[in-house]
């Protein structure tokens, strides 16, 4: 059996950490990572490094050691060990842990409420809302919301086309740049002149 205590994007996007086990006296065999675009085309696969050397493993995985410049977007990795399976002592037992990183989609939602008419941003409003931008963030949130759901409930290959859909959406996006602190995260939009606080 294999149990991940730990797999999460680092808050610069440029390492994933892990934390996981297996049976006692048995080891990992193999760790490796995917991205929504090479998921489960094996010669795609990245091997992750790691001790083999005991049932435990915790591992910093820099996003340059995989080929990337950051993690953004869906990530999956599979674990394997030799311990035996739950259904027979030969059987392959690989675990798939899914990560994802859609900061800079939340950045996107927030340029484009930046944008928005304020009219539209107010439901109490008897103006008339005719705002693309207020309709594209709502959009936005949705998607991302359908990518988590697709993600609890094992529906990966929905995740990734939906994850395909947020990117055009916000293709667009570039002129807020995110800034953060110990607490707090802000974007602040050139184009518009504000600042807004975002949670991730």
């Amino acid at each position: 059996m294999i149990k991940i205590n730990e797999c999460r994007v680092s808050n610069d996007n440029k390492n994933i950490y892990i934390d996981a086990v297996t049976d006692v006296g048995y080891n990992f065999t193999s760790i490796k990572i995917w991205n929504e675009s090479t998921f489960k085309v094996l010669v795609k696969a990245k091997d992750i490094p790691f001790s083999g050397e005991s049932e435990k493993e915790i591992l910093i995985v820099s996003a340059g050691s995989v080929g990337l410049a950051k993690f953004d977007g869906i990530y999956f990795i599979e674990f394997q060990s030799n311990a035996p399976g739950e259904e027979c002592d030969t059987c392959p037992n690989p675990v798939t842990a899914v990560i994802t990183n859609l900061v800079s989609y939340y950045r996107c939602a927030m340029e484009m409420l930046l944008r928005a008419n304020k009219s539209c941003l107010n439901i109490f409003s008897s103006e008339i809302c005719d705002s693309g931008d207020a309709n594209s963030a709502m959009s936005v949130h949705l998607l991302i919301d359908g990518i988590n759901e697709c993600i609890k409930i094992n529906r990966f290959m929905d995740a990734i086309n939906l994850l395909s859909k947020l990117r055009t959406i916000c293709a667009s996006c570039s002129n807020c740049v995110p800034t953060s602190n110990d607490d707090t995260n802000f974007v602040e939009c050139s184009s518009c002149n504000q600042t807004s606080v975002y949670y991730s």
